[in-house]
């Protein structure tokens, strides 16, 4: 008996321990490179667990961009035809995509007369448009999409738009100046926004003149959660990279790259617990990981996955892509996820599944590849 119960502790001890395995990258054949005005945007992944999407901007005859979506199979690779979204003859970029009840909803920003303007679309589950875009209105800001069961919600120019699954728009409420970042359940929507200030800097010399003035940038994050209250003060970091917002149900998670993207600076993050709320006061931050010098042109900003147990966290990490899955006890574990790649994305195709997206260049030209992260444990499989 005494064996047997050793030998079950051992069994459970490998269990609680197992260790991620990271499946073999997946590179589609080279594509067009893409010009991109108003800044980089990683390949639009989506999926709600037996239907899954990628979307990307690509050049077009005639130098202009257009949007591409294709649908997914089980094992990451294209399994449909490659749809062009309906753009005219306008320059598109920064495709956003979600899962809806029906199908997919993307969104991008394209240019008319030279104005940006923000879209969406209703898309089949084999990424086919089944209604007319519809326009949310005009401005460079990027669109952000989020889903959850039958709620699809947008956002675009400090608005929150809650949308049916053709993309008609149900109603418009005000939401977070510049955001970036959105999380859905059937009863909650967290914004996320990012914005900057300018402050001069009063200098002279001794003449009594002064030169080219010089400015303090400032950063800061701010979070709307509708339906309770706003958290606090803006939080304030020190990068023009992006943050990115998570919610597993009852702590939402921020994180953000937090140093000047010149020098490099660290992956931090934080859990907005009740006691956040309570006190209307952002709580602690706790360190992800770290980010090297020279990261200044790659509109980098972290993704953030829920799979039911934990988030995994992705980040551009100079020329490498690296994460790491965060459970409830607080516990991180770090994943070097590429050796190369830009532009990471991510979603949580089942409980104990990932599936990472990004750009690869190569001698052969640009790419999307991605792979699957499985931290499901021997245990649970076989249960």
């Amino acid at each position: 008996m005494r064996t047997l119960l050793l030998t079950l502790l051992l069994l459970a001890a490998f269990a609680a321990g197992a260790q991620p395995v990271l499946a073999p990258e997946v590179v589609s054949a080279p594509l067009p490179g893409a010009f991109e005005v108003y800044g980089f945007a990683p390949p639009a992944l989506a999926g709600d667990g037996s239907a899954f999407g990628v979307a990307w901007s690509a050049w077009a005859e005639g130098g202009d961009n257009r949007i591409y979506a294709a649908p997914l199979d089980a094992t990451a690779h294209v399994a449909g035809a490659v749809q062009v979204m309906p753009t005219g003859l306008r320059h598109a970029e920064r495709p956003v995509l979600t899962a809806t009840a029906s199908g997919f909803m993307i969104g991008w920003i394209e240019l008319v007369d030279r104005m940006p303007r923000g879209l969406i679309c209703a898309l089949d589950r084999q990424l086919v448009p089944i209604a007319k875009p519809v326009i949310l209105g005009s401005g460079a800001d990027r669109v952000v999409l989020a889903s959850s069961e039958h709620r699809v919600v947008a956002a675009y120019k400090g608005q929150l738009f809650e949308l049916a699954d053709d993309g008609t728009i149900i109603n418009a409420s005000s939401g977070v100046s510049s955001p970036v970042a959105l999380a859905v359940t059937p009863f909650r929507t967290i914004a996320l926004g990012q914005t900057s200030t300018q402050t001069p800097v009063p200098c002279f010399d001794f003449h009594g003149h002064c030169g080219q003035p010089s400015f303090i940038n400032s950063y800061f994050l701010t979070l709307l959660d509708v339906g309770n209250l706003l958290v606090g003060d803006n939080l304030g970091f020190f990068s023009t990279l992006g943050a990115a917002v998570g919610f597993d149900g009852q702590s939402p998670l921020i994180v953000w790259y937090d140093g000047t993207p010149t020098f490099g600076g660290q992956i931090l993050a934080m859990r907005l617990t009740p006691a956040s709320y309570d006190a209307k006061r952002f709580p602690a931050r706790f360190l992800l990981g770290s980010y090297p010098p020279r990261m200044d042109n790659t509109g980098a900003a972290p993704q953030i996955a829920y799979d039911g147990e934990r988030y995994l966290v992705v980040w551009q990490d100079g020329n490498a892509i690296s994460g790491a899955l965060l459970d409830a006890a607080g516990k991180v574990t770090l994943l070097a996820i590429a050796k190369s790649g830009s532009r990471p994305n991510v979603i949580a195709t089942s409980r104990g599944r990932f599936l990472v997206a990004y750009e690869l260049w190569n001698t052969e030209g640009r790419h999307v590849a991605g792979r699957f992260i499985d931290v499901t444990s021997r245990r649970r499989a076989g249960s």
